[in-house]
């Protein structure tokens, strides 16, 4: 029997989709592209891993 939710720290996922986090490739467009193209059907959208030693740019 296959289940259409999950559960993932307490939070309800559904559809059970989930796009993982992947550097370099998950920006907001992508993610985007991908919500748009699935029609909705992408129960988790992960964004781009974070840099924790003060390298990023964006500091």
């Amino acid at each position: 029997m296959l289940k259409n939710k999950f559960q993932f720290a307490g939070v309800g996922v559904s559809p059970c989709t989930v796009l993982s986090p992947m550097a370099g490739v998950t920006d907001a467009p992508f993610r985007r592209l991908c919500r748009i193209l699935s029609g909705n059907r992408m129960g988790l959208l992960v964004s781009e891993f974070v840099s924790t030693d003060g390298t990023s740019p964006f500091v």
